[in-house]
């Protein structure tokens, strides 16, 4: 494809290179009438030769400069588009002319640095226009984005000058007068000609990258033009700014496959120049997918340690070209560079290498329009991990019946033999190996001896050796191991901290143990007990762990550790009251070793006597060494003695009964010998004889009287009808000795009863008395005398 640029259509010009046209003395010639687009400018190149004076107060910023030779007069006019719309987006313009010297400029004769966002514009285009007058504007918001066209004149030459002071956008600029300018050299190639040129890379290093003859096609661009000079480029800026030509055309050397290259045609006396393009390539762009090729080392000549091995063309050719469309090239081998370059010796069969290890192969490579190279690859030779058959010894556990369970990997480092780049995998046979179907790392054997297949793979390299791991189990039973043995804790939770270390194992040389915590973990040797020298039991009371004795990798046998925590002796503390000082036996049952007695340490017996009140400690020991305290707090105890006994009566249902007493024990109280309570002083008793009882609640003893509630009717109506006919004391014959007068209210005795009486009838010498009150007076036995009175009722 050739790309034509008439009057630099496109333009990026980098900070490297923008000082190029950023200064008057290399501006950019214009040429032909077309306009510009994507015009990029940075900087203000390497003088400034904007000032205050010459360029409508304002400075140069980031400019480019453009060399305007006319060719035919008219108007000079233009507009200046900035590829943003943003209205913040300043470009400024300044007209240089006629004819100047970029030593002596002089002042503009157009220019326009009015501020579109100051200026309230709306939008930022700028430009010289036929329908303005003004021919300066700005700076800042001064104008209105435009000055008047300029009509300029045949043969004459100005000098354009674009300046962004604020922003970063490129931007086009198209001719809009009558004047024209100066017309660049044409490229015209012929039909069915093409500029692209196309090369095997043959050169002797296969890298995509050859030497080309660009200066053929300098005739074709030239063609029948006179004064022109062509020029090559790697960019289209080096192109349109006529920098960095390259400088041997005949031998150029390309960067990258295909590349874009850009010629500049230009005329020699009006500095009007075309640029186009065009590709070159190398014909041939194969890049080997692998440069060696690997096998393993193999035992097809009884030999896997010599470093050689069979390589099949096939094999070669799906490696070096892996991922790659060879249909339409031809793929050779050859063992040598000769061989390949002279056709000779070329290797078609399967083939053995001849130099161990590592050797090289030739292979040339022809693709369809006879463009060849050779290109050396390697053929490697891997070696074979170095490993040997193993042995891995198991115990059987408790059963002894020749199975049992093998963690295989206990057998991986004796295959490794300290090599960290090894894998090792097993297999129950051959057929296994073949479907490649390892087995996990538990196994259960199913006879003793019984052989598997070790897959030692080198992970470096993906080799392989197999060799055999025989599986034995020792059936030896385990070892009988005393039982460790712990108290309990005052917590009586049946758990306890054992030093497993205390255990004796009686090993040997080479000899080494590990704890486990089921005989399944013992087995396999995993889940090791850490905390060997505080480990707790987890079942109370009676919990077993394993011990795994083994001699290198292989087991002695599995041994079961039980861990006893005996019962602490079972006695509480106990309150115990003697009686007045008696002598008391303090018992504990008489089934443990010993009895140390804290008031008595030589005293050795389940049984002390005390006669006074305290706390008496005893330790006793079990048969298992386990110690306990129990504590008897001895109180003393007597029968109360009572000092005396208030009765309050006669008060009908209202009669109280205070027992006075002393003693030192913990008492309660009856009148009835049925119904006790801990005060002692009884309320609400109803008339009658009491049996007054005071109970010791320490068992040593009850005090026991008897006492008498009396009381007396308040009123008697004697009138026959068998109610209340007499007036009496009750319970009065209960004091046999007692004397009841009955008095008027005048004080006369009327009546005086014994004991025996059964009343009076409410006469006196056979008359009966009028209704009215009465009064008594009742002697006890003791002299004592109560008084009261009640009412003769009719």
């Amino acid at each position: 494809m050739i790309l034509h640029y008439r009057l630099c259509i496109f333009l990026f010009f980098f900070v490297s290179i923008s000082n190029a046209q950023s200064d008057c003395v290399n501006a950019i010639t214009i040429c032909g009438n077309t306009g510009y687009n994507g015009l990029t400018i940075t900087g203000l190149g390497n003088i400034e030769e904007l000032t205050s004076v010459n360029s409508c107060g304002f400075g140069e910023n980031n400019s480019i400069w453009l060399k305007l030779a006319i060719n035919n007069g008219g108007t000079l006019s233009f507009i200046l588009t900035p590829e943003s719309t943003d209205i913040e987006e300043d470009f400024d313009f300044y007209l240089f002319g006629p004819n100047p010297n970029c030593n002596s400029l002089g002042n503009t004769i157009r220019c326009s640095t009015t501020n579109p966002l100051a200026a309230g514009s709306s939008d930022n285009l700028t430009g010289m226009i036929d329908t303005e007058s003004d021919t300066f504007e700005g700076p800042g918001a001064d104008g209105n984005n435009y000055v008047q066209s300029l009509l300029v004149a045949s043969g004459e030459f100005y000098y354009l000058v674009i300046d962004r002071p604020v922003g970063y956008s490129n931007f086009s600029i198209q001719w809009t007068g009558t004047a024209t300018f100066n017309n660049p050299p044409t490229i015209n190639i012929p039909s069915g000609t093409s500029l692209n040129l196309k090369t095997c890379d043959n050169d002797g290093s296969f890298d995509e990258s050859t030497p080309f003859n660009l200066s053929q096609n300098t005739p074709i661009i030239v063609n029948s033009q006179t004064n022109v000079s062509v020029t090559y480029h790697t960019s289209s800026n080096d192109a349109i700014i006529g920098l960095d030509a390259i400088p041997n055309t005949t031998n150029y050397e390309n960067i990258s496959n295909p590349q874009t290259i850009y010629t500049r045609i230009t005329d020699n006396s009006s500095g009007c120049f075309e640029i186009t393009s065009f590709l070159i390539e190398t014909n041939y762009n194969i890049v080997l997918s692998n440069s060696e090729f690997s096998v393993c080392d193999t035992n097809a000549d009884g030999d896997d340690t010599n470093g050689k091995a069979t390589f099949n063309i096939n094999d070669l050719t799906s490696s070096f070209f892996a991922g790659q469309n060879i249909s339409t090239l031809t793929i050779k081998y050859y063992l040598s560079q000769n061989d390949a370059d002279t056709n000779s010796n070329q290797i078609t069969l399967p083939f053995s290498n001849t130099v161990p290890n590592q050797q090289s192969i030739f292979i040339k490579i022809i693709d369809g329009s006879s463009c060849e190279i050779v290109v050396e690859a390697y053929l490697k030779v891997k070696a074979l991990p170095t490993s040997n058959n193993q042995t891995l010894t198991q115990c059987s556990g408790v059963s002894s019946n020749g199975i049992s369970v093998f963690n295989l990997t206990d057998a991986t480092n004796s295959f490794l033999n300290s090599n960290l780049n090894l894998s090792v995998f097993y297999y129950l046979n051959a057929t296994e190996l073949a479907n490649d179907n390892p087995l996990n790392a538990t196994f259960t054997n199913t006879t003793n001896p019984q052989t598997l297949l070790a897959k030692v793979i080198d992970n470096l390299t993906n080799c392989y050796r197999i060799k055999t791991l025989t599986l034995t189990v020792n059936t030896n039973a385990g070892r009988l191991i005393t039982p460790l043995e712990k108290c309990d804790s005052v917590t009586k939770n049946g758990l306890a901290t054992f030093n497993l270390n205390n255990a004796n194992l009686n090993l040997v040389t080479n000899e080494t143990a590990t704890f486990h915590e089921s005989e399944n973990d013992a087995l396999l040797g995993i889940n090791p007990i850490t905390n060997i020298n505080s480990y707790s039991n987890t079942i109370p009371y009676l919990s077993s762990v394993y011990v795994k004795i083994n001699n290198g990798t292989n087991c002695q046998g599995i041994s079961e550790l039980k861990l006893i925590v005996n019962k602490l002796p079972e006695i509480e503390d106990s309150i115990v009251q003697i009686c007045n000082a008696t002598p008391t036996f303090l018992i504990v049952p008489p089934i443990y070793s010993s009895y140390i007695w804290e008031s008595n340490p030589l005293l050795n017996s389940n049984q002390i006597l005390v006669t006074n009140s305290g706390q008496y400690k005893v330790k006793v020991t079990n048969a298992q060494g386990c110690e306990a305290f129990k504590t008897f707090n001895v109180t003393a105890s007597e029968v109360a003695s009572v000092s005396s006994i208030a009765i309050n009566d006669f008060n009908g249902e209202n009669n109280t009964i205070l027992i006075n007493y002393s003693g030192i024990g913990d008492y309660e109280f009856s009148i009835d010998g049925i119904h006790f309570q801990d005060s002692n002083y009884f309320t609400n008793v109803p008339s009658g004889d009491y049996e007054i009882t005071i109970h010791d609640k320490n068992g040593c003893g009850d005090y026991t009287t008897e006492t008498i509630v009396l009381a007396y009717p308040t009123f008697f109506t004697p009138n026959g009808d068998g109610f209340n006919d007499t007036w009496e004391i009750k319970n009065m014959h209960l004091y046999p000795n007692s004397k009841l007068e009955i008095f008027d209210r005048y004080g006369k005795l009327l009546k005086s009863l014994s004991a025996n009486d059964t009343g009076w009838t409410g006469k006196i010498n056979n008359q009966e008395l009028r209704a009215d009150d009465y009064w008594f007076i009742l002697t006890l036995t003791n002299g004592k005398e109560i008084k009261g009175h009640f009412s003769l009722k009719r």
